[in-house]
């Protein structure tokens, strides 16, 4: 009985799948002459990422710099000195003598009139204009301050994730987030059967997961380490490493600057796509990184994880709403 219930314990995203399914797997390449199936059993159909050239989104009007400078140079004119025209003033009386004609010698005092010079007004000092924002930059940004005013949202969500020697595995979720970072997932649907139903809770900062598994055992709660290998992801990965709330934590940053690789849609929804050349912390094997952004919510709607050229992780949130009544109560197992 303990044993079993330390299988079936193995509560979400685990390496259960077939043991013989070993080939590299990408749900967004269909097969010749068949359709790929969703973890929900519809199928995937296709949708690459269209080009940058081909995408509707426009970049916001930067504006003009502020502080234009001001060119006027004081006064339109100045005044020229004009010294031929300068009266004399204050001349002094001349005296004449009856028996000579000569002339007092005359004293004058002569003023010169200064041209009036124009002050020159100091030049304004124009500020420094904000550095412009590229589109990714401008994405991630409304990303984050959309993701910062939401207090929950209630999720389902595609996961797909494959390692060599242990094969692909697909799921379906139900997730449940409340800030400041509790959130809740039941195993709607796992390419193993067994595992279909468990749920399990867990709260951002603690190392800690507690959960039921499915079926007849659901009567059994655990506690277990987050890093345990039952609750760990295929690819051993911590489900607090992988969550929304750690994907806009490490990846939803203006600075980054990522590339722009194009748009797509999710569940109907308009997504931009932003691709990350970089190796993440918990993953060394991970050389590129893919994030889809809803454009009208600006919320999370795609993460996907490559090693090399091939697919090994991939999020994918078809239906998200925000800000639902949630109490305690919905966070329980």
């Amino acid at each position: 009985m303990k044993k079993q219930l330390m299988v079936t314990a193995t509560l979400i995203l685990t390496a259960c799948g077939s043991q013989s399914q070993t080939q590299a797997y990408n749900p967004y390449m269909t097969q010749p002459g068949a359709a790929q199936m969703g973890a929900n059993g519809a199928n995937y159909q296709q949708n690459l990422y269209q080009q940058p050239s081909n995408y509707s989104y426009t970049t916001p009007n930067q504006g003009q710099m502020a502080g234009t400078p001001n060119t006027a140079m004081g006064n339109a004119t100045q005044q020229q000195s004009n010294f031929s025209s300068v009266p004399q003033q204050g001349a002094a009386p001349v005296t004449r003598s009856a028996a000579t004609t000569a002339k007092a010698p005359v004293k004058t005092t002569t003023t010169v009139a200064r041209a009036n010079t124009a002050t020159k007004a100091p030049l304004p000092v124009a500020k420094p204009a904000a550095p412009a924002m590229s589109m990714t930059q401008t994405i991630l940004s409304k990303a984050k301050a959309s993701f910062d005013k939401i207090q929950n949202y209630v999720a389902v969500a595609d996961v797909f994730e494959t390692k060599a020697g242990k094969g692909p595995v697909k799921a379906k979720i139900k997730v449940w987030f409340q800030k400041p970072g509790t959130s809740k997932m039941h195993l709607i649907e796992h390419t193993n059967s067994l595992f279909k139903d468990a749920k399990l809770t867990y709260k951002s900062g603690i190392d800690q997961i507690t959960g039921r598994p499915g079926g007849a055992m659901s009567f059994m709660k655990m506690t277990l380490p987050m890093s345990d290998d039952k609750v760990t992801s295929r690819r051993s990965y911590r489900l607090d490493q992988v969550d929304t709330l750690a994907i806009v934590s490490r990846l939803v940053r203006p600075e980054l600057n990522p590339k722009l690789l194009g748009k797509t849609t999710v569940n109907g929804r308009q997504v931009a796509v932003l691709e990350y050349q970089t190796q993440n912390h918990f993953d060394p094997q991970i050389t590129k990184e893919l994030l889809g952004i809803d454009m009208e919510t600006y919320f999370v709607r795609i993460h996907e994880m490559y090693a090399g050229e091939e697919l090994v992780y991939s999020l994918k949130l078809p239906e998200v709403q925000f800000n639902q009544p949630l109490s305690a109560k919905d966070f329980e197992v």
